[in-house]
């Protein structure tokens, strides 16, 4: 195995796991384009990043990847969270994370927005689709560990709550001219949605082929 374009960012994966509105199914290892999305997103995220962490309560399934389990500081805690327990748990300067039910994510859209966060300082890099917020695409820098962690401590869970208490960038995705940079954002929550790109396939990129 190469080594990771940015071996100083970690790359976490928050997975829900089994999903209640999607009759039970575990959303990450649902096929999209003949893979599991997980298995797509491992392999990207071992080509772009020194790290990989899932944030998960239902492990079994990841261990077959070697991937780095984390433990969130409070449980039930929502994405943030997760975000918390990644930043706390690696030791890279940076750390992205995604939702582990998105099967389009887009490699130059991730290597734009890591790029951007490394020109410094240190802030996060939230990006939007048509002015709005995509928390789950940002870049954090580790040294906001401590703080993610103790607003979770105190009861805060939206993701957006979190980035107005740091010094965050926000980048309008649709300006970017990147192909398919809308697509990374999709996500998996019920049925229909799975039936309705099952069978898209996914170029290197993660565009809809």
């Amino acid at each position: 195995m190469g080594t990771p374009l940015f071996p100083q960012v970690a790359g976490l994966v928050l997975d829900g796991g089994h999903a209640s509105r999607f009759d039970g199914a575990h959303k990450a290892f649902l096929e999209v384009g003949g893979r599991p999305i997980a298995e797509r997103t491992v392999e990207l995220f071992r080509e772009l990043f020194g790290e990989l962490l899932v944030a998960t309560r239902q492990p079994e399934p990841w261990l077959s990847f070697d991937v780095r389990l984390v433990d969130d500081p409070v449980e039930n805690a929502g994405p943030l969270g997760g975000i918390a327990g990644g930043l706390l748990a690696t030791d890279r300067g940076w750390l992205v994370a995604v939702a582990g039910d998105m099967p389009f994510l887009n490699r130059a859209l991730l290597q734009h927005l890591v790029e951007r966060a490394l020109e410094g300082p240190e802030r996060v890099i939230v990006p939007l689709r048509r002015g709005q917020v995509e928390p789950l695409h940002a870049v954090h820098p580790q040294a906001y560990a401590e703080r993610a962690a103790e607003l979770v401590r105190g009861g805060t869970r939206r993701v957006t709550d979190y980035f107005a208490e740091v010094d965050a960038e926000e980048i309008e995705v649709s300006t970017l001219g990147i192909e398919g940079a809308t697509d990374s954002f999709i996500n998996i929550n019920r049925g229909e949605e799975w039936l309705a790109v099952r069978d898209v396939k996914v170029d290197e990129e993660g565009s809809c082929a």
